[in-house]
């Protein structure tokens, strides 16, 4: 029952970790794309234009890495400011993939549970660990 229930949150944080990096990967690229659009909703709003890129490469990079498995708990952790960001951004711009407050927070809410996991299911550091203890 137990090994059952370890199962069940293995593949739901799993899921989660791929759904928060396709998300915000997405995200990242849709600010790389239409640069000047997103310099001008920045600006817009209460966040300097200057902020579009770091925000597009962090979540461009820290996305792909939590859908790869690689420093899951790092890259969560650095996709927690352009998440709360988002929300100065939302009323200025509909986005591709992030368009509601709620989003929003579901994000966030992912990215703190993601941070908060100590070991994580199907990364990189897991497997190296799991073929060490099999030898």
């Amino acid at each position: 029952m137990v090994d059952m229930v370890t199962m069940i949150v293995q593949g739901i944080l799993l899921v989660l970790r791929c759904l928060l990096g396709g998300v915000m990967f997405a995200s990242g690229i849709e600010k790389l794309w239409t640069v000047s659009e997103f310099h001008a909703v920045f600006d817009a709003s209460v966040l300097p234009g200057f902020l579009v890129h770091p925000t597009a490469i962090i979540e461009t990079l820290a996305g792909l890495m939590l859908v790869f498995g690689m420093f899951v708990r790092i890259s969560a952790f650095s996709l927690i400011v352009p998440i709360i960001a988002a929300l100065f951004v939302i009323p200025y711009h509909d986005g591709w993939f992030l368009s509601s407050y709620t989003q929003a927070f579901i994000l966030l809410i992912a990215a703190v549970i993601l941070v908060g996991i100590r070991r994580h299911p199907f990364s990189l550091p897991d497997l190296s660990v799991l073929k060490d203890q099999s030898m």
